[in-house]
């Protein structure tokens, strides 16, 4: 008989135990560190809550459509151009209260004119397009009724509301038959004597044309138009006697 062998093992080594890698302790920030990061983040954070107090990296662009005043860093320190603003109040009647109006239909039976905001936001307006203040020293109103003008009409209230301001004064004419009388020559005569520096003529009226190339061509006075696009001749825009043209749409609401 054979004996039986048994196998032989081969004994399993164990591999030697490798330590974790060292892990460093977690060490907080020290209060001096929390404190500067604060101040640091602070000094980000805090101006937005201001957001004036960053210039604006758009410029900002002027139209002559502007109906607000520019920022005082935009105005010239030169002295205020004496300013008298002549209004054509047949003009004006037409150009609110008729059919021919570019306001909304029967916009007056929801809403008020107040006529003494009419100066100044003329006058923000011109300002902004030359970059200087302006001290008007007379508006000057133009315009006529007729004896039998109802006393409760757009046009008799409007008159009468601007002669009772201290801010306009009105020179009225009686209309005569179906025709306005001297309302034009008067304005225009005014305009053409008037000491100023600088004049506004509101207006979409063509026959004053030859009054302001007089005193803004030969003369070499300061003109501007305010108007209405609506109600102004096409020949006003681009004529060269004129600094400028100011738009009414664009300011009226706030009257």
């Amino acid at each position: 008989r054979t004996p039986t062998r048994t196998p032989t093992r081969t004994p399993t080594r164990t591999p030697p135990h490798t330590p974790p890698p060292h892990t460093p302790p977690l060490r907080l920030p020290h209060i001096h560190t929390i404190i500067y990061l604060i101040l640091i983040s602070s000094s980000f954070i805090l101006p937005l809550s201001n957001p004036l107090s960053f210039p604006s990296s758009t410029p900002s662009s002027r139209s002559s459509s502007s109906s607000l005043p520019p920022p005082p860093s935009t105005i010239s320190t030169l002295p205020p151009l004496k300013t008298t603003i002549y209004i054509d109040g047949t003009w004006l009647y037409y150009s609110l209260f008729t059919p021919q109006s570019s306001l909304p239909k029967n916009w007056h039976r929801t809403h008020s004119l107040d006529y003494d905001l009419l100066p100044p936001l003329i006058t923000s307006s011109v300002e902004s397009l030359i970059g200087r203040r302006l001290d008007v020293q007379n508006t000057l109103v133009f315009s006529s009724l007729s004896p039998d003008t109802p006393t409760q009409s757009h046009r008799r209230r409007m008159l009468s509301s601007l002669s009772t301001s201290a801010s306009f004064k009105v020179h009225s004419y009686e209309t005569l038959g179906s025709n306005e009388k001297m309302v034009d020559i008067a304005l225009a005569t005014e305009l053409l004597c008037g000491s100023y520096e600088l004049c506004v003529l509101v207006t979409g009226d063509l026959d004053f044309l030859p009054a302001v190339r007089e005193v803004g061509g030969r003369r070499g006075k300061r003109c501007f138009l305010c108007s209405m696009k609506s109600g102004c001749s096409k020949r006003w825009i681009g004529e060269q006697s004129l600094e400028g043209v100011v738009w009414m749409e664009e300011f009226l609401e706030k009257v």
